[in-house]
């Protein structure tokens, strides 16, 4: 079972992360923590090596997501009401699956992508850790919430570019921590 507050860690602008946050609860410390149990898996069963590899891979991907690192005043903008397409949702739901189902992003998209970096460009998405990531992650919040009631055409294609990005980057850091934990 992932915990809900596992999916995320909200600062207000401008606050920096710190490890005693939300008493371990939340989406960095349980990346760190099924990193370290993986890495460490020898004493562990099938199912804990299993259930640390969903973790992993879950909030890896949501980690990348810009509103999974969001400010808490609005819950990561699930509490912030918008229109898209003629529908009620929220600035979160945008993000997460409305622009990406949106802009048709899929993992052949991602894949291209990948096939145009280079082998340094993959070291630097891959330099740096968790908390590193975090604040990257963190950068692209002004982009996000500059938002209007209805979500415009203009801000999609602002966006969606961020979106690409972040899933590529989520893909090849999971790729390299997956190898940094298998290689041994």
């Amino acid at each position: 079972m992932i915990i809900s507050a596992w999916h995320y860690l909200d600062l207000e602008k401008g606050d920096k992360y710190d490890d005693t946050l939300a008493k371990g609860n939340n989406i960095i410390v349980q990346l760190k923590k099924a990193i370290n149990n993986l890495t460490n898996r020898k004493n562990l069963s099938k199912d804990d090596i299993h259930f640390n590899l969903l973790v992993l891979i879950h909030l890896m991907g949501d980690f990348h997501m810009p509103l999974h690192v969001g400010y808490g005043v609005d819950k990561g903008g699930n509490t912030i009401k918008v229109t898209f397409n003629g529908k009620a949702t929220n600035l979160h739901h945008i993000w997460d699956s409305d622009i990406i189902e949106y802009k048709k992003i899929t993992y052949d998209v991602i894949e291209s992508l990948l096939t145009k970096e280079t082998k340094q460009q993959l070291k630097e998405i891959t330099d740096g850790d968790i908390i590193s990531w975090f604040n990257q992650t963190r950068k692209y919040l002004d982009t996000v919430y500059s938002y209007t009631d209805t979500i415009s055409e203009d801000y999609i294609n602002k966006c969606y570019p961020i979106i690409e990005s972040q899933l590529l980057y989520a893909g090849v850091r999971l790729g390299f921590e997956l190898n940094n934990i298998f290689k041994k």
